[in-house]
């Protein structure tokens, strides 16, 4: 059942949302790397950034470069700003514990701790 009707469709949202990102980048630079930035958080909650990532080595491999993950890159140095200043901010010694813990993480690229901690 899954490899009759879920695969299709999924490929064709994948297909949709990987040209709908070409245009919207052809149209702005800016405004796509703002709306990506912006929801580029919201992807890693629902577990869907990993579908970003064989578009971005499709990318490397056609053109020779890609868009995509510097513009996820900013919010992911978003996150370990503001994990780094939870530092600065905490009171009690557990809090800055998680935020020193979380801002080394989210520095490396991985912002879990960051949005759940």
């Amino acid at each position: 059942m899954v490899f009759t009707f879920i695969g299709p469709i999924a490929d064709y949202v994948g297909i949709g949302i990987a040209k709908g990102y070409f245009w919207l980048y052809q149209l702005s630079p800016v405004i796509s790397g703002a709306l990506l930035a912006g929801i580029g958080q919201l992807f890693v909650v629902f577990g869907v950034h990993w579908g970003i990532i064989p578009i971005a080595l499709i990318n490397i491999q056609v053109s020779g470069f890609d868009t995509i993950m510097p513009m996820f890159m900013s919010a992911v140095m978003g996150q370990f700003g503001a994990a780094f200043g939870a530092i600065f901010i905490a009171r009690n010694v557990k809090d800055k514990q998680i935020a020193i813990s979380a801002s080394i993480s989210a520095f490396f690229g991985i912002t879990e701790p960051a949005l759940y901690g």
